[in-house]
């Protein structure tokens, strides 16, 4: 099904990498779509960060550097359990 729209399906794991908080995005970033192309032949279409607690400085850099700088999507997932209980409080709240 996803190949009549152009889109293929993974071939194995995804290449995880481990980055560090505190040091060069955008250096790691490059080495994730490095890593991503050398183990599909082929262009990463989708990023997917996970933080451990609602850091919204470290979201803006890597939304910028994702988005902006290489132009690959990005999603950042916050892995903490009062991260999703705010989230779910944020949009079940009435208008």
């Amino acid at each position: 099904m996803f190949q009549l729209l152009g889109i293929g399906t993974p071939r194995g794991e995804p290449p995880i990498f481990h980055g560090n908080p505190h040091g060069d995005f955008k250096a790691s970033v490059a080495e994730l779509l490095s890593k991503a192309h050398d183990t599909y032949g082929c262009r990463a279409d989708l990023l997917i960060f996970l933080q451990h607690g609602s850091v919204e400085i470290t979201y803006r850099v890597i939304k910028n550097v994702c988005d902006i700088q290489f132009g690959v999507a990005s999603q950042g997932m916050c892995t903490c359990p009062t991260c999703f209980l705010a989230s779910v409080r944020l949009t079940s709240e009435p208008q």
